[in-house]
């Protein structure tokens, strides 16, 4: 993720299931159709398709200083909206159901995510409807990205 961040000068970079090359195993049905409603709900904020992936990165300077309201998966979405990045790229990648632990989901969380999604409105109405330039990246351009790093001389000389 970082390779592809510093490729295409993007200010977040969101590791999504939910794109080509990217996907989910071992869900049950209900958890995925959460998921996908989750993501379905917030199409009205920004054009990111998993934008409650817990899995992303975002430039230090763009997050500091915003004020977090959300907890949990929903930090990604807040992140999007209150950091207002100029460039995002969602990169593929499969998420496997848990082995250990259990989900902190439930009735308080989804109607947290709610009054979230609410504030977020909001909040895009203040601020006019500014949009970031979006890409996506495919398994095979982020293979790429992987391989570049890997490649590329060190920044550090030994003497």
């Amino acid at each position: 993720m970082f390779a592809a961040m510093r490729e295409r000068d993007a200010d977040v970079v969101i590791g999504s299931r939910y794109i080509a090359g990217g996907g989910t195993r071992n869900w049950p049905m209900s958890r995925l159709v959460l998921s996908r409603l989750a993501c379905l709900l917030a199409v009205g904020l920004t054009p990111v398709r998993d934008p409650t992936s817990g899995l992303f990165l975002i430039r230090r300077e763009l997050a500091r200083g915003v004020r977090i309201s959300a907890g949990g998966f929903k930090i990604c979405l807040e992140l999007l909206i209150r950091s207002e990045p100029r460039r995002v790229l969602e990169i593929p990648y499969v998420f496997e159901g848990r082995t250990a632990g259990e989900s902190k989901m439930n009735l308080a969380e989804a109607l947290g995510y709610l009054v979230q999604l609410r504030d977020l409105h909001r909040f895009k109405r203040r601020r006019g409807a500014r949009r970031p330039e979006y890409s996506v990246l495919t398994a095979q351009e982020r293979d790429a990205a992987i391989v570049s790093v890997r490649t590329r001389p060190s920044s550090t000389t030994s003497s």
